[in-house]
């Protein structure tokens, strides 16, 4: 991943990634989910906010499932401290229930992982 990268500060997780030639940095619990669409990832923050970068959900995932981050679908990755609500295709996220995809080939290891 050439312009995304994790690292640690302060023992608090943060992820780094390059937008619009500027460095930003977000703490890993403010983080909801990740999006791909083609080669770009939509970061959603838990304050709504969203940032995008160009990047490879795969390599986020090696990097933040140590840290507690699900693959959910081939197009994104959740935080799970956020799920709310668990549906047969879906998990509600946020205090607005924002909905993310489960897919089939993911939905056996999150009912697992969440518990369900």
């Amino acid at each position: 991943m050439e312009e995304s990268f994790f690292m640690i500060d302060e023992d608090r997780a943060m992820f780094t990634f390059k937008e619009k030639k500027a460095t930003v940095r977000v703490f890993c619990e403010d983080i909801m989910f990740f999006e791909s669409y083609g080669h770009y990832i939509t970061v959603h923050m838990k304050d709504k906010s969203t940032y995008t970068f160009r990047g490879r959900l795969k390599d986020i995932d090696e990097v933040l499932e140590k840290h507690g981050f699900m693959r959910v679908h081939r197009g994104f990755i959740v935080n799970p401290s956020y799920v709310h609500r668990v549906r047969c295709t879906a998990l509600s996220l946020g205090t607005d229930r924002e909905s993310v995809p489960v897919s089939r080939l993911y939905k056996p290891r999150v009912y697992k992982e969440l518990k369900v």
